[in-house]
This record gives structure tokens, C-alpha cells and sequence, in this order.
């Protein structure tokens, strides 16, 4: 009786050991020029996930399956007319259909079946998100440098109204806000802070210095501190104003004036619903006024 003998499995090096279940993320330039490097970088960000959807094209294909179903339902309304037995019309199990009868049944089923399926498809399609223009832009940018693929496969970034996004849940509504912070992490890029608003794992997924690589977290941090930051001069600045001010009537109409801005400010920055803007300058009056009711009538 023959045993196999086992073998031994080479153990890995100390290297090979530290390099085990890292978070190494291939780069985009290790990937080959072409389709493979275009596919990598729009597969990179969310940001970047963009196709089109073909809206155009759905709604001829659904216009033209719709005159199919109409011509068909034409065709059964006309059987029905011509039909000489009543019987026939009040009864399906006990009066046998004609043959023509059968099968313009069956072609109307499955050119509604056809169109029901392309309808709801597109239906869902509408509900995506368009591509944000600076994502958009973001990716041309990439294109043109690069050049991943030729020029007449790259059509499809020329209408970006048709270009979808996935949609991306998020409880942070975005603002002005977090395009001026990336601005700023463009700018710190360009001055060799990389890291400001980029973590590690970020900077492995390209060795390109020419691409940008930002991490979202850092991006919400630098909104909330800006936020932050505005939110104390806009109490503060009104505050010093007041108590410089010794007219009552010029008191009041810089609390008219600063609240005005302030509902205009909150209007451009947010994405806030008419009510929500109403319900936050009306708090921000309040405050102003509760502070000028316990200022002094005259300062001396």
C-alpha cells in the first residue's frame, strides 16, 4: 500500500508576513491604458460612477411599442365588431376562440409584457440622480488628460444631461459649503499639502500628482468648522453693531438689515425647504431683538 508522502508548505517571510491583510488598494495607473484605467477610475468614487441612461432612446422605443399595443388593440376591438355570435363575446370556456382570435391574444400579451417591462425600467431611471457638473467636469478633466480611450468612444461624455449617478444616502445635506472646502483642498494640493484633506488610503489609489484626492470625512469637518465659524459672527458682528450704536431707530434697522442677510445668506448656502429658511431667520431675529430690548436706550 503506497502513501503520499505530504509536503511542507513554505512559510512566508517576516515581509511577506507585515505586508498580509493590509488595506493596499491597487492604484488606477496599475492598470492598463484603455478601458481597464477608465473603468478603475470611475469605479474609484461614487463621485465618479457616471453613465447615461439614454432617455431619448428609451422613450422612442416606448413610443414605438406603444403605437405596436395600440394597432393590436385596434385589431381585437374590430374581431369584437365582426363577431356574428353574441354567445361568443359572453362566454371564453364554453364557446371556442377562432385561431386569428389566439393569436393576436398572444402577440398582444407579449408586446405588453415587452412594453410594461421597458416602462417601468425607465420610470426607475428618472428616480436616479443626475451627475453633479462638477463631478462631471471632474471626470472630463480625467478624460482629456489622459486620453484612456479614443476620442469616438468618449462621446458619451458629451451630454451630461443624460448622465446618471447612483444614489447615495447621506443624513448631511450638502452645501456652498463643501464646494468651497474642496476648492481649498484643490489649492493645498497644488501647494504640496496633500494630506490636509486626504488620508493614506486615499493617496495609494493614484500615483498620478495631478489627481486630486480628497476624503469625505475631512471634507464634513472643514464644513462644520466653517459653519461654525460664520454662525459666531453672525451673532457677534450684530451684537458689537448694536452696542456702537447709541439711536434707537438706527438699532433697529440694523436688526432688520443683518436679519434680512442672514435670510439670504441661509437661502444660497442650504438646500433648505422656504419653511426651514421662514422658521431659522425668524430665530435669529429673535435673538437680536431679545438682546436689543436689554440694551440701554442711550449710551453715553
Amino acid at each position: 500500500m503506497a502513501f503520499q508522502r505530504r509536503t511542507r508548505q513554505p512559510q512566508p517571510s517576516a515581509a511577506e508576513q507585515a505586508n498580509l491583510f493590509q488595506n493596499r488598494p491597487p492604484t488606477m495607473e496599475s492598470y492598463r491604458e484603455g478601458y481597464p484605467r477608465l473603468a478603475a477610475f470611475l469605479n474609484s468614487e461614487k463621485e465618479f460612477t457616471a453613465f447615461r441612461h439614454f432617455g431619448q432612446v428609451h422613450v422612442r422605443l416606448l413610443l414605438e411599442k406603444q403605437d405596436e399595443i395600440a394597432q393590436l388593440e385596434e385589431r381585437l376591438d374590430q374581431l369584437d365588431k365582426n363577431e356574428t355570435n353574441d354567445f361568443a363575446l359572453r362566454t371564453r370556456r364554453e364557446h371556442p376562440r377562432s385561431d386569428e382570435r389566439r393569436a393576436l391574444f398572444a402577440e398582444l400579451e407579449a408586446k405588453v409584457v415587452s412594453y410594461d417591462t421597458l416602462l417601468d425600467l425607465y420610470l426607475r431611471q428618472t428616480q436616479w440622480p443626475r451627475v453633479k457638473d462638477g463631478n462631471a467636469e471632474s471626470i472630463a478633466n480625467w478624460m482629456r488628460a489622459n486620453k484612456p480611450i479614443v476620442a469616438r468612444e468618449s462621446t458619451f461624455l458629451n451630454n451630461w444631461d443624460d448622465l446618471v449617478a447612483p444614489i447615495i444616502t447621506t443624513t448631511n445635506t450638502q452645501t456652498v459649503f463643501d464646494g468651497w472646502i474642496a476648492a481649498c483642498a484643490v489649492l493645498l494640493h497644488k501647494l504640496g499639502l496633500v494630506k490636509v484633506f486626504a488620508t493614506s488610503t486615499d493617496l495609494l489609489k493614484s500615483s498620478n500628482p495631478h489627481v486630486v484626492r480628497v476624503t469625505k470625512d475631512r471634507i464634513s469637518i472643514g464644513t462644520r468648522l466653517l459653519t461654525s465659524i460664520l454662525a459666531i459672527l453672525a451673532l457677534t458682528m450684530p451684537v458689537v453693531l448694536l452696542y456702537s450704536i447709541r439711536s434707537i431707530a438706527a438699532r433697529i434697522k440694523v436688526v432688520a438689515v443683518c436679519s434680512s442677510g442672514f435670510a439670504m445668506f441661509i437661502s444660497f448656502i442650504s438646500q433648505g425647504r422656504p419653511i426651514e429658511v421662514f422658521s431659522t431667520t425668524a430665530t435669529y431675529c429673535a435673538v437680536l431683538v431679545v438682546f436689543l430690548t436689554y440694551l440701554p436706550e442711550e449710551l453715553g
